[in-house]
């Protein structure tokens, strides 16, 4: 499961993000409320994929910003 803190409020009108890698590096980043990341992996390449959540590109460090454990998976 994803965990996820509670965020000020401000923080939740920013959009949500699955953040996913393929074998380290960036796979796909999409919409959280669109789709979930079960439903991507279920379709997913083979390979060692991690899943977080995340909002909105931060322009200072050039990244998302994580808001959830990372979820480590595996495709066969």
């Amino acid at each position: 499961l994803i965990n996820r803190p509670e965020i000020p409020q401000k923080e939740t009108d920013k959009n949500l993000f699955w953040y996913v890698t393929q074998n380290g590096k960036l796979c796909k980043c999409f919409q959280a409320y669109r789709k979930t990341w079960t439903n991507f992996l279920t379709f997913a390449d083979k390979g060692d994929y991690t899943v977080t959540l995340v909002i909105d590109y931060d322009d200072a460090t050039g990244e998302y910003t994580p808001i959830s454990n990372t979820i480590e998976y595996t495709v066969e």
